[in-house]
């Protein structure tokens, strides 16, 4: 319909969206939705800052923080990674569909662990730096990805490397996982088309490659263990 919804991150928070609408030449902000998105969980962050407030704020590895993405029929779906629930919910923030699954979190093993510290550098010496607020197991969900068709793709982490999605149908039906055979980066996100899923990925050089897959429809999904 030609609008743009502008919306971002900010640490420890969220700000709200705002919609702008095509007049003329231009776009103008026409409105603003804070009721529908979930709120950023603060134990999800190291604040390093000093009195004066300077300093870093570092992501704890494998944390639990909120997720959400904007749909193509402007619906809002959002979550946080401490449990299997997300939710649709209108821009107005009014309840459409509540999803909940029952599943085992995956652990964290020693390796990933001691990966993570290792990724940190320098802030792992810092002296405010607690590594005991590394969980001991992995969010339930890293993204969530809505399709063109309204169904909505759940990016979840499994044993190491073990990467892939549970596939979720507009009204909550649970259509199968699908398994990935690279390990996704999250900045950027895997985009998911129609017939096609694109996947930007590292190799062992740490050089990215995009990797694109078809989507196969109407073939058996794997029932998640």
């Amino acid at each position: 319909m030609g609008r743009l919804y502008e919306a971002s991150y900010f640490a420890g928070g969220v700000r709200p969206i705002i919609a702008f609408e095509p007049t003329g030449n231009d776009l103008v902000a026409r409105d603003t939705f804070t009721n529908a998105l979930a709120s950023q969980h603060p134990g999800d962050f190291w604040n390093l800052q000093d009195d004066q407030g300077i300093g870093a704020v570092v992501s704890i590895p494998y944390g639990r923080r909120s997720e959400w993405a904007l749909d193509a029929n402007g619906d809002l779906w959002t979550g946080h990674s401490a449990d299997y629930s997300v939710t649709r919910q209108s821009l107005t923030g009014d309840t459409i569909l509540l999803v909940e699954r029952t599943t085992t979190p995956y652990p964290v093993s020693d390796s990933e662990r001691n990966a993570a510290i290792e990724g940190l550098g320098e802030y792992a010496q810092h002296p405010k730096m607690d590594l005991a607020r590394i969980p001991e197991t992995k969010p339930f969900f890293q993204r969530l990805l809505p399709d063109p068709g309204g169904n909505l793709w759940i990016l979840r982490e499994g044993t190491d490397d073990d990467w892939f999605f549970d596939v979720i149908a507009h009204d909550g039906a649970y259509l199968g996982r699908i398994d990935l055979p690279v390990k996704p980066e999250l900045f950027p996100p895997p985009w998911v088309a129609d017939e096609l899923l694109l996947v930007v990925t590292k190799d062992k050089f740490d050089v990215q490659s995009l990797v694109v897959l078809r989507i196969l429809k109407g073939q058996a999904a794997r029932t998640p263990g």
